[in-house]
């Protein structure tokens, strides 16, 4: 239901009580424990259904990244999470009661602070390259060798989704070179958030 006023029609229809909007928010909130959420998107490729959509992922999770984590919490490799955060320095307005619009003084928006950062899913560490341009081939460049510099003892898996800048032959040969593995997550992957948050 996306409103009260539609949750008061489906009580009254189910039940015959007739009950107002806020009346039936209060008995949302504090009877049953809802809350009012925006809805999410599953990432689903335009020419697969959903079932096979989510057997490919669970494939995926299954057979192939599950054993890395499992190893990786048995000491037995390392498992870090790779993407970018692009943050814009900008101003974020609210509302005022005045009689008048208040305009504040504010950054055109443009300028943003890039940061491609791996984070180690064992030992809840970050390894980040940061800067104000783009992130690029070179910047994954930078991310491997610092990966490569904290001197790991054994395996070190790369679990990253499919950007451009991750899947060219300089990033490819420089990852073999430092004996980094990188794991591609299947097309159209949340499987990143879901694991990075649990």
């Amino acid at each position: 239901m996306r409103t009260a006023a539609e949750a008061a029609e489906q009580v009254e229809r189910l039940t015959g009580l007739k009950r107002g909007p806020t009346q039936i928010r209060q008995f949302l909130k504090t009877e049953l424990g809802f809350r009012w959420r925006r809805t999410r998107v599953i990432p689903c490729p335009p020419k697969a259904d959903l079932p096979d959509h989510i057997r490919e992922q669970e494939h995926f999770l299954e057979n192939q990244l599950q054993p890395r984590l499992d190893e990786a919490v048995a000491g037995g490799r390392h498992v870090f999470f790779v993407d970018a955060a692009h943050f814009v320095f900008g101003t974020f307005l609210c509302c005022l009661w005045s009689l008048t619009r208040i305009f504040v003084k504010a950054a055109s928006g443009r300028q943003r602070f890039n940061v491609l950062g791996a984070w180690n899913a064992v030992a809840r560490e970050l390894v980040t390259v940061t800067n104000t341009t783009v992130v690029n081939t070179d910047t994954m460049c930078d991310l491997l060798r610092l990966v490569a510099a904290r001197g790991l003892v054994g395996p070190v898996t790369l679990v990253l989704d499919n950007a451009r800048y991750q899947r060219n032959a300089l990033v490819m040969g420089l990852a073999q070179e430092l004996g980094i593995e990188l794991w591609f997550l299947p097309r159209y992957s949340s499987l990143s958030n879901s694991l990075i948050s649990s």
